[in-house]
Parts: C-alpha cells; sequence; structure tokens
C-alpha cells in the first residue's frame, strides 16, 4: 500500500546503480514555494493549484555537473506544524539542505532559524547549507529585504540566493549553487581524512623504528 505521507515524482530509472546519489532535503515554512522550487527543477512546471505537502515528497531527477553524473534525491518536506513529528525522520543522510523562505512573509524568513535548528540536531553539521528567498517576482510586496536575508546566511556561513517559482528564476542557480558548495566540502572532508590517515601512519612508523 502506498505511503500515505510520501508523494513519488521521478524522471530516471530507480535502478541505476552506476550515478553518485546525493539527497537533498527542502526545508522551510508551508506555502514559501518549496514543492513550486522543486518542480521547477524536476519536470519544468509550476501550478498555481498545488496543494501543501504532507509529511514530504520525493523527487529525482538525474543530471550531468561538472562532467559527471549524479542522481539527486530530493525531498521536499511539509512545512505545516500538523506534520512536524514526521519530518525530521526525512532528514537523515542528507548532503545538502536548501532553507527556503518566501520574501513576502517575514514570519517564514523568522522561522528559518527554527528550521536550522531541527535539521542540526537531527543531523548534526554534515550537511552543506544555502539559504533561498522565493516568490522575488513580488519585489512590490517584499517584506524582507535582500541585505538582511544575507546577513542571516553569513551569520550561519550560508551562501543567499533568491528564486521565482512561477517563472523558474534562479531554479537553476540554486541547485547549481549547492552542487558545487557541497562537491567542495566532500572533497575537503576527504582531504582532511586523507591528512589524518598520514598522520597516523607516519606516527606508527615512528614508533616501530623507535622500538628497540
Amino acid at each position: 500500500m502506498k505511503n500515505q505521507y510520501i508523494e513519488i515524482y521521478s524522471n530516471i530509472d530507480m535502478d541505476d546503480k552506476e550515478n553518485d546519489n546525493i539527497k537533498i532535503i527542502v526545508v522551510g515554512d508551508a506555502n514559501v514555494g518549496k514543492s513550486c522550487i522543486v518542480s521547477q527543477y524536476v519536470v519544468g512546471s509550476f501550478s498555481h493549484l498545488s496543494n501543501p505537502t504532507v509529511g514530504a515528497a520525493f523527487f529525482s531527477k538525474e543530471i550531468e555537473f561538472q562532467d559527471k553524473l549524479y542522481t539527486l534525491n530530493i525531498w521536499d518536506t511539509a512545512g505545516q506544524e500538523t506534520y512536524k513529528y514526521l519530518v525530521p525522520m526525512y532528514y537523515r543522510n542528507a548532503g545538502i539542505a536548501i532553507y527556503v523562505f518566501d520574501i513576502t512573509s517575514e514570519k517564514s524568513f523568522l522561522n528559518i532559524t527554527h528550521w536550522l535548528s531541527d535539521v542540526k540536531k537531527t543531523i548534526g553539521d554534515n550537511v552543506y547549507s544555502i539559504l533561498c528567498g522565493n516568490k522575488m517576482d513580488l519585489y512590490e510586496k517584499r517584506k524582507v529585504l535582500f541585505e538582511v536575508a544575507q546577513n542571516l546566511a553569513n551569520e550561519y556561513n550560508m551562501l543567499y540566493t533568491e528564486t521565482c517559482a512561477k517563472n523558474g528564476s534562479g531554479i537553476d542557480k540554486l541547485f547549481e549553487l549547492s552542487l558545487t558548495e557541497y562537491l567542495k566540502m566532500v572533497e575537503r572532508s576527504e582531504i582532511e581524512q586523507q591528512i589524518h590517515v598520514d598522520i597516523d601512519i607516519s606516527k606508527k612508523a615512528t614508533k616501530e623504528n623507535t622500538c628497540c
């Protein structure tokens, strides 16, 4: 029986084992446009009739990025208080977290710190985070200044970008930035791990050479 809390959208063969898989979670209040952002990116469509996500919606997209194939497993999480207890289970093993707010809603922006804390409590700091202000086409109704959002992003060591899910503006940039910085983070982590391994080997060799 289909899980009542998960909707699944995919444009690839889910049995493909050759690609590197990256899990992305999209987090934020209800009605900020999370589902529309993901839908624009995965299937290139926007709907004014989009219903609030219940639990989570799962999208999968295969891309070629920096001469390599990746499968992006994107979890669009619910923003309603009703499903708050369900959402953390979808955070696990995420490599990228996209935090979305509505630039015409100060409340959705102020709640970003709550979402940051929620993700950190579940999966710690081992995730690349980026802040996204959606509905940039509604600039006349803007309640959150670009500079204010940028300052919050700086405070939490995140990049900040803006999108319009309605016409697709900034969507590709959002995911390209996320992937670029995530892969840099992974590379740095691998280098640091190798350095620690080399140090341990060196210490062991030194100890063995000094034994009588």
